[in-house]
């Protein structure tokens, strides 16, 4: 059984959150057109309405998830990404039921995301699946692109097992 992430709100200021969050742009580079990476940048994890968080496991930085509120009752699902070494474990799946509880406990009702379209996010596309997001149109200021998959999931709408 693996071991169970800590997981706690980013220090901005870490060399190491830094390292991991431009690592994290440079494997989207390749991925999709320019005019279709919507991954956050460096400078705007500080905005108001953005939260980020970091997981480790073993002491050993694991992961991040963050979210951007984009309206009332409504955020975002960005920078989710798990060190490449330590993919397959199922650590993006720990951070995403962390980030959806500090969603409810908000009282978010929506929770929305974009990802790539391509054969490199199927993984991805798949885990949101399975966690109940469904395919939707764009959202916020998207416009329909080819490269994305705009999903969400109402939090209000869920039943309890």
């Amino acid at each position: 059984m693996a071991t169970a992430m800590k997981i706690r709100e980013a220090d901005l200021s870490s060399p190491e959150l830094q390292d991991f969050l431009a690592a994290h742009l440079e494997e989207m580079t390749p991925t999709v057109p320019a005019s279709s990476q919507h991954a956050l940048g460096p400078g705007e994890f500080s905005a108001p309405g953005v939260r980020l968080w970091e997981g480790r496991l073993d002491g050993l930085f694991a992961g991040t998830v963050a979210v951007r509120r984009i309206g009332v009752g409504q955020v975002e699902l960005k920078t989710m990404r798990i060190e490449p070494a330590l993919r397959g474990r199922g650590l993006a799946r720990e951070l995403l039921e962390f980030v959806l509880e500090k969603a409810r406990e908000s009282h978010e009702m929506t929770v929305f995301l974009e990802t790539g379209a391509a054969d490199h996010f199927a993984p991805a596309r798949g885990l949101y699946a399975s966690a109940g997001f469904i395919k939707c149109g764009p959202y916020g200021t998207f416009d329909d692109d080819p490269h994305s998959v705009f999903m969400r999931l109402d939090l209000g709408a869920e039943v309890s097992s």
